[in-house]
């Protein structure tokens, strides 16, 4: 009986030594630090630097203050690395902003959206005058001098304003140009005209439904600086169109 001879196999068995394992970790964290450098130097680099800056949602007195803090603040930052923290603290200083969001388009251009809640008008509730915004919220504490009294059918008691009429009479208030505002003492909505403004020393404005607003008061302005509408005592921008000015109650 012939004895078989056990074989070793011809493939080599290759074996990595401790060393080598470090080598290659060393290798690889090394690499990473690349990547992770790389990363912070783009983020921070021109390339992506923010060039291009749109705010909306601006009104009011200091709406072209507060673009250009925002648009100065926006420009320091690249859309790989923009803060919405530093947008809301570079204009926590003005009262009216209640938010601020900004939406990245890349490589260089971000569109900040800011929420305000600017006072329209005041409103007696529990026994004071109360500030409201263009949605009907109360705003106690905010100043109310220099704005139009909102006549109420029931008194507000702390409850955001509801009815329709008076919300449309707001939104009326919220378009005006803020210059106009100290210059209307008292705003209603009724069946007859619509909503109606009372200017001080001036003709009470007729502008029915919230639709138009922006040509509507175009063209309030328009017939208060011409001199035809000397001593009447409406104008009526139902119709932006066709503005009417007339002395009684009109139409």
């Amino acid at each position: 009986m012939v004895a078989t001879a056990l074989r070793r196999p011809r493939g080599r068995v290759r074996i990595v030594r401790p060393r080598r394992w470090r080598r290659i970790l060393l290798a690889m964290g090394i690499g990473l630090l690349l990547l992770g450098g790389g990363w912070l130097w783009l983020r921070s680099s021109s390339l992506v630097a923010i060039r291009q800056v749109q705010v909306t949602g601006l009104s009011g007195e200091y709406a072209r203050q507060i673009r250009t803090v925002l648009t100065r603040t926006a420009r320091r930052m690249t859309t790989l690395d923009l803060s919405a923290a530093a947008l809301k603290q570079a204009v926590a200083g003005y009262p009216d902003i209640a938010g601020v969001t900004a939406q990245l388009h890349f490589p260089h251009g971000v569109t900040i959206a800011v929420d305000e809640t600017i006072p329209v008008a005041a409103v007696h509730s529990g026994g004071a005058l109360v500030a409201v915004d263009a949605h009907g919220v109360l705003l106690p504490g905010r100043p109310v001098r220099g704005l139009p009294l909102l006549t109420l059918a029931p008194d507000a008691a702390g409850r955001p304003i509801t009815a329709p009429g008076t919300l449309a009479t707001l939104a009326v208030l919220s378009a005006a140009p803020f210059q106009m505002l100290a210059e209307i003492t008292a705003a209603r909505s009724d069946t007859a005209h619509g909503v109606t403004l009372q200017l001080h020393n001036g003709p009470a404005l007729y502008f029915g439904s919230t639709r138009d607003l922006a040509a509507k008061w175009a063209a309030a302005d328009a017939v208060l600086a011409s001199p035809n509408s000397a001593g009447a005592s409406y104008i009526d921008v139902t119709a932006p169109e066709r503005p009417a000015a007339g002395v009684g109650a009109g139409g």
